[in-house]
């Protein structure tokens, strides 16, 4: 009964595994994206008051 279970089972949750890496990378990409922006703005506003 389980291995049947683990035999059916396995693939699916390997592929939404997978796919969960995925979407994990493209999060930590988009939260670098926006941590450099927002290094990027700091350093206009800096720049500004220096002026």
């Amino acid at each position: 009964m389980r291995d049947s279970f683990e035999k059916e089972t396995r693939p699916k949750l390997d592929v939404q595994l997978e796919k969960l890496k995925i979407q994990e990378k493209k999060h930590f990409e988009q939260l670098d994206l926006l941590m450099q922006n927002s290094e990027q703005l700091i350093a206009i506003k800096e720049k500004k008051q220096q002026q």
